[in-house]
């Protein structure tokens, strides 16, 4: 029983630390932790979708960072650009910041922050995905539940333990 006890002492410690130390009121983040576990923060809503992205996307075992999502990637973009008209989500990508210009907020991987904003650009529907894309993304619906939760009309929102919230006013 004491042993119980310390265990939860000491992770309610290391959260309220966690909290403390990552949660920023000012900008979107997600820290990757060990294993399928991370901290979300948010700040508007293209920042939540964008973070649930990243959650995503470590739950799934980073397909952002794999040969295949880079392959299907690129395979897209040819297509598109040697197409009469691309498609607006193919001038999405090649715009995306990082890609082909210098943006100071890419700490990650392209491939990393590329997948995020392809489940943001989507708005959390995969269906609107190309098919050639889908595959790497979850149709899961705890990540749409955790968009609803993170974006409540409340200025600080707690979601599933691990993720928050501060909505600024419009």
């Amino acid at each position: 029983m004491l042993k119980k006890l310390v265990v939860i002492m000491v992770i309610v410690i290391i959260m309220a630390t966690s909290f403390v130390v990552l949660f920023d009121p000012s900008r979107s983040s997600y820290l990757f932790l060990v294993g399928n576990v991370g901290v979300l923060d948010c700040d508007f809503l293209y920042g939540c979708r964008h973070e649930i992205g990243h959650r995503m996307d470590q739950a799934l075992g980073f397909p952002s960072e794999s040969p295949e999502f880079g392959f299907a990637l690129q395979t897209y973009m040819l297509t598109e650009l040697m197409a009469e008209t691309p498609s607006e989500f193919a001038k999405y990508l090649i715009t995306y910041p990082g890609v082909y210009s210098y943006a100071r907020v890419q700490k990650a991987s392209t491939q990393i922050e590329l997948y995020a904003g392809i489940y943001t650009w989507a708005d959390g529907d995969i269906s609107l995905i190309p098919e050639s894309l889908q595959l790497f993304y979850s149709k899961d619906q705890r990540y749409l539940d955790l968009y609803s939760c993170l974006t409540q009309p409340k200025r600080f929102n707690i979601c599933d333990g691990a993720n928050f919230s501060y909505m600024k006013e419009n």
